[in-house]
């Protein structure tokens, strides 16, 4: 068992409310099945994977639901929201939260959930998806569509968990819902698209979270640098890339973290769990295997920073829990 106390920035929760609309709005579009969620059930993941404190998130289609309903969008991530900081109010060492927000395509709604989450909510940073339905196609985020609730979050120093939707592509067959392929390169598309716009340059404050090591992008964005034709250097191209933060969520083989760790800035990489959209044995197996990689002569002073010190510099109300 890890014995550094770990900070988890990708462990979902699922309202009961919330579970009750994906199941009456036609279900998760990935293909993945919904998991309950209690609070009791969350303590227990947390105990079993030596995890001290989580910076929970709503997720799966998010608001994408009613993309074309703002109202109930808007309602949705409220509701979504005052659960999320109730949770984090009752047990603030345990529990820090990422807000919802409306699909992006609702700018107004957006800022003004920004606005309320922060200001009334306490709330440690905002989760937005890889891309968002819009007008029959998918709206990545470098889209300039997004960059008033990028400015506004630039304003602020928000720090953003981006985590993988589903695009309008098709699931390849029964056996390969969305999340085992294709979440990976929606997460990869959406960052190459931050990147390639410039849109992660201009605004510098906002600390992005890719989830699940970046997807693809530790082993794409070498050749993306070097045979882009944009406006921007290979240089800049790398320095936007690195300035990327990186969660290990379901990312734990050794090519993996050996290429996420030749990418990345160490400092940038944080504890990921994705429980309970993850089953807790796969996450427990993943887990064991990080704990492994890191327990290696050339990697063990980063094992530490990697569980809980790097979440830190993001996330400082846990810099008493566990103590």
């Amino acid at each position: 068992m890890n014995t550094h106390r770990r900070i988890d920035t990708h462990f979902h929760v699922v309202p009961d409310f919330y579970a009750k609309i994906v199941e009456e709005t036609g279900g998760d579009p990935s293909g993945w099945p919904t998991p309950g969620w209690t609070l009791e059930q969350a303590k227990a993941h947390m105990a079993q994977l030596g995890i001290a404190s989580a910076v929970v998130s709503v997720t799966a289609p998010g608001t994408t639901m009613y993309a074309d309903d703002i109202k109930k969008g808007r309602e949705l991530a409220r509701r979504c929201n005052e659960f999320c900081a109730k949770l984090a109010n009752d047990d603030p060492a345990r529990f820090g939260w990422f807000a919802t927000l409306p699909p992006l395509t609702d700018v107004a709604g957006c800022i003004e959930e920004i606005d309320y989450a922060f200001n009334h909510l306490s709330v440690d940073g905002v989760t937005v998806l890889t891309t968002y339905p819009y007008q029959g196609t998918s709206l990545y985020l470098g889209n300039e569509i997004v960059h008033p609730v990028w400015e506004k979050l630039n304003s602020i120093n928000a720090a953003v968990f981006i985590h993988p939707s589903s695009s309008i592509m098709p699931i390849v067959n029964q056996y390969a819902p969305k999340p085992l392929f294709d979440y990976p390169q929606e997460t990869t598309r959406t960052a190459a698209d931050l990147v390639l716009s410039g849109t992660k340059a201009k605004y510098p404050n906002v600390k992005m979270i890719l989830s699940h090591a970046g997807g693809t992008l530790a082993f794409l964005a070498p050749r993306i640098c070097s045979i882009s034709t944009g406006m921007r250097t290979t240089e800049q191209l790398e320095e936007d890339f690195r300035s990327f933060y990186f969660d290990t969520a379901l990312s734990s083989s050794k090519g993996q973290l050996l290429a996420l760790l030749e990418f990345s800035d160490p400092s940038h990489i944080f504890f990921g769990s994705d429980v309970p959209y993850a089953p807790i044995e796969a996450a427990n197996a993943i887990t064991m295997r990080l704990d492994e990689f890191f327990a290696h002569e050339e990697y063990k002073h980063l094992a530490q920073k990697v569980d809980r010190e790097n979440a830190l510099a993001l996330f400082p109300r846990f810099s008493k829990a566990g103590q």
